[in-house]
């Protein structure tokens, strides 16, 4: 459910900017549960996810209207979502060290 919200997401917003064209797109399902999602637009903008119900690892970048390009790598799991990069507030990286160390599945 939630890679369907995701990919709702993803085609509304490539959908916002008829400038902007698609470079590459990869979508795998298998019988299992498991997927594969990744795109790229023309603009350097990409995301990309791949897992299960349960685990999913995955990233999306983008360049600002400043100029600034942002990438965030992230997990989410029973732990819950999970961002990694520069633009990920400081104190929001120590919570979420915070909890990983602190509680275990």
């Amino acid at each position: 459910m939630k890679f369907l919200i995701a990919l709702t997401v993803l085609v509304a917003v490539a959908s916002a900017r008829p400038d902007v064209m698609v470079k590459n797109q990869e979508l795998d399902i298998t019988p299992d549960g498991t997927f594969k999602h990744q795109y790229e637009l023309d603009d350097g903008t990409a995301a990309g996810a791949e897992g299960n119900a349960n685990n999913v690892n995955g990233f999306y970048r983008y360049r600002t209207p400043e100029g600034e390009n942002v990438e965030i790598t992230y997990v989410a799991d029973a732990l819950g979502y999970q961002p990694q990069g520069a633009h990920v507030p400081a104190q929001l990286t120590k919570v979420l060290n915070y909890i990983r160390s602190n509680y275990k599945l």
